[in-house]
């Protein structure tokens, strides 16, 4: 989801979507990056309200809100904590975990490497949305949310080996094809504070003390 504010107005950008108002009388004479936050706010109430159990990645222009929203809050300013807070509250309640990135830099946490595709637009990128194209002529390292295992553990069952790093949760339904189409011996990572943390924030991921990951070859073809 992309965001933006100004002094007189917001919007946000999400899917083909896009959504934008004028700023009240409510919030005349908030600073901007206040108004930045709000605008994230808006744009999650109107586009993942009936979202849960899944991730956001939010992109802004803005690095105090970009701060605010991955460190979940600070104390330096109190306007600006509170409004963190009540974001993460509201995801809380909908068991959403959002990330925060900035919109015009191409160094950030999707440019790991010279070739990659990007979840939302990205200026590096080779291709938006990795499910639209064919994986089969490609070798490539995947991470994927959760919420979009199953459908990328049956597109695997067309193509070669690609290399994924997933929640390792037996009680999930893609866990068993996902076993299945394992070729060679899987890595287990245990859970450990310093399994999963976040480039801009020192806050660790709230399952870090319960979360295992499971990093294999996986083959549509078993025989490679």
């Amino acid at each position: 989801m992309y965001t933006d504010a100004s002094l007189s107005g917001w919007g946000a950008y999400c899917s083909g979507e896009s959504t934008c108002d004028w700023w009240s009388q409510k919030f005349k004479g908030d600073h901007i990056n206040l108004l930045e936050l709000q605008a994230i706010f808006f744009g999650l109430e109107c586009f993942a309200k009936g979202l849960r159990n899944t991730n956001i990645l939010i992109r802004t222009d803005n690095t105090t809100a970009l701060s605010y929203i991955n460190r979940m809050g600070s104390v330096q300013f109190p306007k600006l904590n509170s409004l963190s807070r009540q974001i993460w509250q509201w995801c809380e309640a909908r068991n959403l975990w959002v990330f925060a990135s900035y919109v015009s830099s191409k160094e950030n946490q999707n440019h790991k490497c010279d070739r990659y595709v990007a979840w939302l637009r990205d200026p590096g990128a080779e291709v938006v949305d990795a499910f639209t194209v064919d994986w089969a002529p490609h070798y490539f390292d995947a991470f994927l949310s959760f919420a979009l295992t199953l459908r990328a553990v049956q597109k695997i069952t067309t193509i070669k080996q690609p290399v994924s790093l997933q929640y390792h949760w037996q009680e999930q339904p893609w866990y068993p094809l996902f076993m299945e189409l394992v070729v060679g011996v899987p890595l287990i990572y245990n859970s450990s504070l310093n399994l999963l943390f976040s480039l801009y924030s020192t806050d660790r991921h709230p399952l870090a003390e319960s979360l295992t990951l499971v990093a294999a070859k996986l083959s549509g073809r078993r025989s490679h």
